[in-house]
């Protein structure tokens, strides 16, 4: 176990290296001051503080799905899973050490019970291109297919559906939902897809990006379309739907492009994501935020542009 967390302590050091000092300040310095008063908030709750369990136990088995290294652990440790058990256990350390502070015991025992089940969960095994699947998605928005058979996408939509209209009197529960199936669609566009897939970005770099946006924006629209009007029908109102649904469409229009900006590499352009993120939700507390989320857009624009312009032949 020793060996295996020096390893992924010196992989953890390559990726800081990779992102760059001035962006690591930046990006850490917002993602710290925006999830510390989100996980402060919770845990003064005491129905908010059961929220750290679930987001926590979502967050670690996304990304557990998509580890590369399941098949070599599989092979050079059959106890893995209680090193990833340990390895979760620790990154939300904080939070059960917050739960613990303010009381939570219970949130934070099942906290540390869930990360501990997470590697013991079931992994979707990819799957080979003879083996066709009817979707409810266009092949070409390979994200949306994906994340609906290996991302839980009914499971998670039929989820937040039930939970919205259970609680159709109370307007945060609402845009929690909208907000978490945000969250769900992101994590869908977090990994970029081989060179081969961009054969199509080659004749034309603006209508490339502006096919992907539109496609994004549909299924998205289509998806949350059912939590937006559960959402206007109660407390909220048409007008705080609306707000919802232009802050959605503009957070994942921004993260689509930080994808594209630093193509091929994913860590760069998930830590670019989470940036993107942080700016739009803090864009509630203050304007100035929201300045800063506008003036990004152009440059994500023009960097994304010039990655994909690497794949043109004419």
């Amino acid at each position: 176990m020793s060996a295996y967390f020096l390893l992924r302590l010196r992989l953890v050091g390559r990726l800081l290296l990779e992102l760059g000092w001035w962006r690591l300040l930046l990006l850490g310095a917002m993602l710290l001051a925006t999830g510390s008063k989100a996980l402060l908030t919770a845990v003064q709750h005491p129905v908010g503080q059961w929220a750290v369990p679930v987001l926590g136990a979502w967050m670690c088995f996304s990304a557990h799905q998509r580890r590369a290294d399941i098949q070599f652990l599989h092979m050079v440790a059959p106890d893995f899973r209680w090193w990833l058990g340990v390895e979760y256990t620790l990154l939300l350390s904080p939070a059960v050490g917050m739960l613990l502070l303010y009381g939570g015991v219970g949130a934070a025992v099942v906290t540390i019970g869930l990360m501990v089940a997470v590697p013991w969960l079931p992994v979707s095994a990819s799957r080979g291109s003879t083996q066709r699947r009817h979707s409810l998605f266009r092949a070409e928005a390979f994200e949306w297919v994906s994340g609906w058979r290996q991302g839980w996408g009914a499971l998670a939509w039929l989820v937040l559906l039930g939970v919205s209209c259970w609680q159709q009197q109370h307007a945060m529960v609402a845009a929690g939902a909208a907000v978490l199936w945000l969250f769900w669609t992101l994590s869908c566009y977090g990994s970029a897809e081989p060179p081969t897939m961009l054969l199509t970005a080659a004749r034309g770099v603006g209508s490339f990006l502006w096919r992907r946006l539109l496609l994004l924006w549909m299924y998205y629209f289509l998806t949350v379309a059912p939590l937006l009007v559960v959402m206007a029908v109660g407390p909220a109102t048409w007008v705080g739907a609306a707000g919802v649904l232009l802050w959605s469409l503009a957070v994942l229009g921004s993260a689509l492009l930080a994808k594209y900006a630093f193509y091929p590499s994913a860590f760069l352009g998930r830590s670019t994501q989470a940036g993107i993120v942080v700016l739009g939700l803090l864009f509630a507390v203050n304007t100035v935020y929201g300045a800063m989320f506008v003036a990004a857009l152009p440059v994500l624009l023009a960097k994304s542009r010039r990655s994909l312009g690497a794949f043109r032949y004419d």
